[in-house]
């Protein structure tokens, strides 16, 4: 009897679904290649220079901050930044992030400098009357000497062109390798206090 007398409301009806779900199929199976895949806007930008980052203008004498008898300069913070460049453009998806997310750096690397500072401060402060401590020359001679092995292959020309890349003298070197130990001790000191 139903296939005798189709009601004359079905028909419109089925027609209707029918058409809807030839019209959601289709929508739902575009080509994925029709879809561009999402590339960071970042990767698109001009290469980093230091002299647009407004870094300078900031601190126009060149020193960021002075603590504890250092100062901690504007080209200091640069070349710490300098290696992590690559790694905030590829992360970033516009301009305005990657100028954030450089800022944060900066102000995570400024902050960590000045830890620092204040930590061989405290290092070299008197303390209860013993006077000043200071680091065994034996211990610097050592930390060059493993230095000299380990990142230069125990190559004096690699390691003076490293010097003459940084600016630095020898003493130079040997007072970064006295406050490397200095702020490793006194970390570890702070640890031990925490616990």
């Amino acid at each position: 009897m139903i296939m005798a007398n189709p009601s004359a409301k079905l028909v419109p009806t089925v027609l209707a679904c029918a058409a809807f779900l030839v019209l959601v199929g289709t929508s739902l199976t575009r080509p994925i290649s029709a879809q561009p895949a999402a590339v960071p806007a970042a990767t698109n930008q001009a290469p980093y220079r230091v002299t647009d980052d407004r870094f300078a203008a900031l601190f126009p004498t060149g020193i960021v901050v002075a603590v504890g008898g250092k100062e901690i300069t504007v080209e200091e913070i640069r070349h710490e930044i300098a290696p992590l460049i690559s790694q905030l453009q590829n992360k970033a998806y516009s301009q305005a992030e990657f100028d954030l997310r450089l800022e944060q750096l900066r102000n995570n690397i400024i902050t960590q400098r000045v830890e620092r500072a204040l930590l061989i401060k405290e290092f070299h402060e008197n303390d209860g009357g013993e006077g000043a401590k200071h680091i065994p020359e034996t211990f610097i001679d050592k930390a060059v000497a493993d230095d000299l092995a380990n990142k230069f292959d125990h190559d004096q020309s690699k390691f003076e062109a490293y010097l003459k890349q940084h600016g630095w003298t020898m003493a130079d070197y040997r007072k970064m390798v006295e406050e490397n130990i200095i702020f490793g001790y006194m970390t570890h000191q702070e640890r031990k206090l925490a616990k």
